[in-house]
């Protein structure tokens, strides 16, 4: 697979996700359960870190589509590359609470849903790059 490199190619396509009520009230939440873990709860104290910790860890931020990959970054550290010869069907859907997102089958059978801020605008290229 090979990785983009930003110093000689430019995204076609970026977009971002918005931060959803769903992660504000998860980090307030964890935030709650650390500092009152804090106090002695140790029980608490891990279900704060699982919870802060998954919005940190598992949440994505940012999404760039280059002309053969999809770079997924999350919150922090973790980035996820998608060859885009790799996607098989690209997908708008409707989904309750959420709104209307992307949905990614990838060869593999593996399946990713995104949440740009466009999502029609963000599958239509990812369509128009992989020639879906």
């Amino acid at each position: 697979m090979s990785t983009p490199d930003s110093n000689k190619q430019s995204p076609v396509h970026s977009d971002i996700r918005p931060l959803a009520i769903v992660d504000i009230i998860t980090i307030a939440l964890g935030g709650f359960m650390l500092f009152s873990g804090l106090s002695g709860n140790s029980l608490s104290l891990l279900f704060g870190i699982v919870a802060i910790g998954y919005v940190l860890f598992f949440t994505h931020a940012r999404y760039l589509l280059f002309n053969d990959t999809l770079v997924i970054k999350y919150r922090m550290v973790r980035t996820r590359l998608v060859p885009v010869s790799e996607i098989n069907i690209v997908e708008t859907v409707n989904v309750a609470l959420v709104g209307t997102s992307v949905f990614l089958v990838l060869n593999s059978g593996s399946r990713i849903f995104i949440k740009p801020r466009d999502p029609v605008a963000f599958a239509e290229q990812i369509k128009r790059i992989a020639n879906k």
